[in-house]
C-alpha cells in the first residue's frame, strides 16, 4: 500500500509541477517589449541592467563578467538606435546578445524587443 501512495504522490507531483511550469511559460509570451527589456533575466540580469533606460551603464569587463570604469568594453546607449540601424539589425544583434548572455526570449519576444528598442 505504501508503494502505492508513493507512485500516486509522485504523480501528483509531476502534474502539479507540469501546469506551473506551462503557466509561467505562457505567461511570459505576453509581455510587451518594454517588460521584455526591464523583466526577462539571463545570468547576467536584465537589457537594463547594461543599459539603464535604453543608455549605457558604463564598461564591460569580460573577465570578470560585470560592469565596472576598469572594464574593457564600451556599453553602448540604445537610445536612437532605431534612427540608424534597421530592425532586421537590431533583431540579428538582439538574438545575438540574447544567445550569447542566455536570456531566456522566443521569436514573438524578439520582434517585440526590436519594436521598443528601435523607439528608443
Amino acid at each position: 500500500m505504501c508503494m502505492k501512495l508513493q507512485k500516486l504522490i509522485f504523480v501528483l507531483f509531476v502534474l502539479i509541477f507540469s501546469f506551473i511550469f506551462a503557466n509561467i511559460c505562457f505567461a511570459q509570451t505576453d509581455l510587451t517589449g518594454k517588460d521584455i527589456f526591464y523583466k526577462v533575466k539571463g545570468p547576467l540580469g536584465s537589457c537594463s541592467t547594461c543599459h539603464p533606460g535604453g543608455g549605457s551603464a558604463g564598461r564591460w569587463d569580460s573577465e570578470a563578467k560585470e560592469i565596472n570604469n576598469d572594464g574593457d568594453r564600451l556599453i553602448p546607449s540604445l537610445k536612437g538606435i532605431g534612427k540608424k540601424k534597421s530592425s532586421e539589425q537590431i533583431e540579428k544583434i538582439i538574438r545575438f546578445v540574447s544567445t550569447r548572455y542566455k536570456v531566456p526570449v522566443n521569436d514573438k519576444q524578439i520582434k517585440a524587443l526590436v519594436n521598443y528598442v528601435s523607439g528608443l
